[in-house]
C-alpha cells in the first residue's frame, strides 16, 4: 500500500551548473503532474513526465527542477553595451509615454536581455546526466510515500480486525434473532386465534418473516467482502479497488441494519459502519 503524499529532493552537478530536483504529491482521484522547468530543461520536459508517468500511478505531483549557476560573480554575465543600451530605451519610452518616475538599476535588471545567456548544455548530456538523479528522486519519492503506506496499512489492518470480531458476534447472535422473530409471531397469532391456530399457516409466516429479516445472506457477503479487501491490500496501486469494496461493506452493514431485531446488532453495527468510514477516509490517501 502505497500514500499519495510524498516528498523527495536531490541535486546534480553539470558541467557549470547545480539542478535541484524537488517532487512532492498529494491526493488526487487521478494522476496531475505538473512539471516547472528552468528554460534550459525544457527541451527534456517530455522525457521527465515519461519517468514519472512510469514510476508514479496516482496523485497531484508537482516536480520542480531548479538551475543554479556555479559562477561566484553573477555580474560578470551582465552585457554593458547592453545595459546602457537599455536604459536609454526605457529612459525614451518613460518619456514618451509621460512618465516622470526615476529610472533604477532594478528597472534595466530586469530586462532578460541585459545578461549574457550563459552556454546552453546539450539536450542529449542534460538528459544522459540529468535523467539517473530524475530517477533516484523518483526512487526516493516512492520509498517515503511506502513509508507513510505502510503506517496507513497497519491502521487499516487493525479495523479490519474489529470488523472481523462484530461478524462473528453477529453470526452468533443471529440465530436469536431469528428465534425471537418466530417467538413473537406465534404469540400474536396465539392472542389472536387462540385455540383455532392453523399450524401450517404459522409456518408459513414464519418463513415469510425469516425470508424477509434474517441477515445470513449478509453475513456471508460481508465476510466475502472482507476478504477480497484483505487480497487486493496486497496489489499495487489499490485505493480505487479497496474503496469500492468499502462501499460493498457499508451496504451489507446497512442492509443488516435495517433488518436487525435485536438491539445488540443494531448497536455493532453502528460500531461497523464507523469503522468503514475511517477506513474510507484513509483510503482517499492511498494510490
Amino acid at each position: 500500500m502505497i500514500s499519495m503524499t510524498g516528498y523527495a529532493d536531490t541535486r546534480v552537478t553539470i558541467e557549470n551548473y547545480t539542478f535541484q530536483i524537488i517532487i512532492k504529491s498529494w491526493n488526487n482521484r487521478y494522476l496531475d503532474i505538473n512539471l516547472q522547468l528552468p528554460s534550459s530543461c525544457l527541451p527534456i520536459e517530455r522525457n521527465c513526465r515519461k519517468e514519472l508517468e512510469k514510476r508514479i500511478q496516482r496523485g497531484k505531483i508537482e516536480c520542480t527542477i531548479r538551475q543554479e549557476s556555479l559562477h561566484d560573480s553573477p555580474e560578470a554575465h551582465i552585457q554593458l553595451s547592453v545595459f546602457k543600451q537599455t536604459a536609454n530605451y526605457l529612459r525614451e519610452a518613460a518619456k514618451a509615454a509621460g512618465i516622470k518616475t526615476r529610472l533604477s538599476i532594478s528597472d534595466i535588471l530586469a530586462v532578460e536581455a541585459v545578461f549574457k545567456p550563459d552556454r546552453a548544455i546539450n539536450e542529449e548530456i542534460l538528459w544522459e546526466q540529468l535523467s539517473p538523479a530524475l530517477i533516484s528522486c523518483i526512487d526516493s519519492f516512492n520509498n517515503d510515500r511506502a513509508r507513510e503506506g505502510a503506517a496507513t496499512q497497519q491502521d487499516i489492518e487493525q479495523k479490519l480486525v474489529l470488523l472481523q470480531d462484530s461478524l462473528q458476534s453477529i453470526a452468533q447472535l443471529a440465530p436469536s434473532a431469528d428465534i425471537a422473530i418466530q417467538q413473537s409471531l406465534r404469540k400474536k397469532f396465539e392472542e389472536v386465534m387462540g385455540d383455532l391456530i392453523d399450524e401450517n399457516r404459522i409456518l408459513a409466516e414464519i418463513a415469510m418473516y425469516l425470508a424477509k429479516y434474517t441477515i445470513n445472506e449478509e453475513l456471508v457477503r460481508f465476510d466475502a467482502h472482507l476478504a477480497a479487501f484483505r487480497s487486493a491490500m496486497q496489489e499495487p496501486s489499490c485505493g480505487k479497488k479497496l474503496d469500492f469494496i468499502c462501499q460493498e461493506l457499508n451496504r451489507e452493514a446497512n442492509t443488516m441494519g435495517s433488518k436487525s431485531t435485536l438491539a445488540a446488532i443494531s448497536h455493532m453495527v453502528i460500531g461497523m459502519k464507523e469503522a468503514i468510514e475511517n477506513i474510507r477516509e484513509q483510503l482517499r490517501n492511498v494510490e
